[in-house]
């Protein structure tokens, strides 16, 4: 593994490296899904210890300069940094397999300050099954949405660039049927959805194919 070097960036015109996406991704994994079955203690708001961290061989190459940097650094914000003491910990924003019991969430109450709610998926996934059963959580906490399609102002994460297909919400509806929403330090909406830990179609206010912008289906 090359050898980190930490590097003075101007906001706006900086492109992460190859290795430093890397690296931002497997703290992610870790943070999200693999923190306690690799053995590294977290407290109940997600956070670890950097320097638990930078024991761990594949970090050998990084100071606690290297994480600020690539955390400061990420595109989609997934990763947040905190002082406690003399301590400098780590979480993931959302995303989480694990339960996390205080995640640091905003519960929305209505939908006014929100234009577009949007879930990304792909084709085969909307056909073969999203289609008729809805959005689910599967194996993590949330249902991810964006606040608008990727690109536009604001919008930093909560959708894969990749995704082929845009699932808008009726956020108004959701709510008045008792679904819970949150939003994240990242702006990403999330919710766990209805007691099976799905968001149904009847939810669903348009779905567009994300190329042709053809609509697919519109309530």
């Amino acid at each position: 593994m090359r050898k980190f070097t930490n590097q003075r960036i101007s906001k706006g015109n900086y492109k992460s490296t190859k290795y430093e996406v890397k690296i931002s991704k497997r703290l992610v994994s870790i943070l999200r899904h693999n923190a306690k079955k690799m053995n590294i203690k977290m407290d109940p708001r997600g956070f670890v210890k950097v320097n638990d961290l930078l024991k761990r061989n594949e970090f050998r190459n990084l100071d606690h300069n290297a994480i600020k940097h690539i955390v400061e650094t990420n595109d989609k914000q997934r990763l947040s940094l905190k002082h406690e003491g003399n301590e400098l910990l780590i979480r993931a924003n959302q995303g989480h397999s694990m339960h996390i019991e205080n995640l640091a969430l905003k519960p929305i109450l209505k939908g006014d300050n929100f234009d577009n709610v949007i879930h990304g998926t792909y084709l085969k996934a909307w056909k073969s099954a999203i289609k008729k059963e809805g959005l689910s959580r599967m194996n993590r906490m949330h249902i991810h949405f964006a606040i608008g399609e990727p690109g536009e102002r604001g919008v930093i994460s909560g959708m894969r660039s990749s995704c082929q297909v845009m699932i808008y919400l009726n956020l108004d509806l959701a709510l008045n049927d008792g679904l819970t929403f949150f939003l994240s330090e990242n702006n990403v909406i999330l919710t766990e959805g209805d007691k099976d830990g799905f968001v149904r179609p009847k939810y669903f206010q348009k779905v567009i194919d994300r190329k042709s912008r053809r609509c697919l289906l519109a309530q």
